[in-house]
């Protein structure tokens, strides 16, 4: 089994995304774990991206927080996001850029034509998909040959996702059932590095790099509790991201070539 089947059905997760998209933007700039993961997740993805003056596809672009950097580098940026509260977000913030272009879209089913972009980022987007395979042919048919496609999921054998899984989402059912939704978000799947490779291997994608990143020894909720401790243990831990203890993180990024 390549991940956990269960996923939010896509009414759910897209009013989800609308409501947390105003504030969404803000998460990368705050000091919780949360927080923290997404800002180490986006400098592992920006130092793995070598594709400078390219036209660039961000899938599930969110608040559009890869922009300044692709900016920076030339890019001609496309960002596609199934909430449309998000890509409304991303229209403001970037009112003046004319090398920015957001749009709503399904990484399933993208409106671009084959081979349009130099490189595709997807970042926290497949774990919410039913179809990962068709996501992932997807995002192969519209780079060019030699592009890039760069992704990131939640790694399923790291501690801290198993105690989530097989522990704390257990224990925190009789809460959820209490205030009728998952307390910790969106249903979402979670990854072996190695099946995961092979499935972008089979959609004609030769894998170069896997990096994991947010390392986290401390199990919830005491993460929530002691968030300094949690902090500190888990930066100490990130010289780990690229060594045989990688699967230590609770996420992962493969980097990939189109042939």
């Amino acid at each position: 089994m390549l991940a956990q089947d269960r996923v939010t059905p896509e009414p759910e997760m897209v009013d989800y995304w609308d409501f947390r998209a105003p504030k969404y933007a803000a998460q990368y700039l705050g000091s919780s774990n949360e927080a923290r993961a997404f800002q180490i997740r986006l400098k592992r993805v920006i130092d793995l991206f070598d594709q400078p003056k390219g036209k660039v596809l961000d899938i599930g672009c969110g608040p559009g927080v890869t922009v300044d950097f692709l900016s920076q580098e030339g890019c001609d940026v496309h960002g596609v996001d199934i909430s449309e509260q998000m890509v409304d977000e991303c229209k403001v913030r970037f009112a003046d850029r004319p090398n920015a272009h957001f749009s709503t879209g399904r990484i399933e089913n993208l409106d671009f034509a084959d081979a349009s972009f130099d490189a595709v980022l997807s970042m926290g987007v497949v774990e919410y998909i039913a179809d990962d395979k068709k996501a992932v042919a997807e995002m192969a048919r519209v780079t060019k040959p030699g592009g890039t496609v760069i992704i990131t999921v939640p790694n399923r054998r790291s501690p801290y996702r198993i105690w989530d899984r097989l522990v704390f989402r257990i224990a925190a059912a009789p809460v959820k059932k209490l205030i009728g939704r998952d307390p910790r978000g969106v249903a979402h799947k979670e990854y072996v590095a190695s099946k995961y490779c092979k499935v972008l291997e089979d959609a004609g994608l030769e894998v170069t790099d896997v990096e994991y990143y947010a390392f986290k020894i401390i199990l919830s909720p005491f993460d929530g509790i002691f968030r300094w401790l949690t902090a500190v243990t888990g930066a100490r831990l990130e010289f780990l991201y690229r060594g045989p203890l990688g699967w230590l993180g609770t996420g992962f990024i493969v980097k990939a070539v189109k042939g």
